[in-house]
């Protein structure tokens, strides 16, 4: 958030273009997060806490703290969720196994070249 707070015109653009687009009345908030910080409220989320009047809030603060703080100020602890969880596990076990197999193998560099030398027997 720190470029809508260097340059608080930013935001007052998105949302004008938003207003101007967008097609149902119903939509009363816009909800500019990142990647990390969009998975901080997806951990929300899937604790079954009421993430409306949670964001209702946050953007009603005079300057928006990041969003990690923001939760952990709340007693909200953000945490990886049980999809992401899931993946990572995939991925590291799948990395370990990778790893073990190829432990013995190293590069070598030589007058600039890379070779790759296996030590298996």
């Amino acid at each position: 958030m720190d470029s809508i707070n260097a340059n608080p015109y930013y935001y007052e653009g998105i949302i004008k273009e938003i207003e101007k687009k967008k097609g149902c009345a119903r939509v009363k908030y816009y909800f500019n997060f990142n990647v990390e910080e969009y998975e901080m409220l997806m951990s929300v989320v899937e604790k079954g806490i009421d993430i409306f009047s949670l964001l209702k809030e946050y953007f009603e603060e005079s300057t928006l703290p990041p969003f990690s703080n923001y939760l952990r100020g709340k007693g909200l602890k953000p945490e990886m969720t049980s999809f992401m969880n899931g993946w990572y596990k995939q991925a590291t076990e799948e990395m370990a196994v990778f790893l073990r197999s190829n432990e013995e193998t190293k590069l070598e560099t030589k007058h600039g070249r890379t070779e790759l030398k296996t030590n298996r027997r």
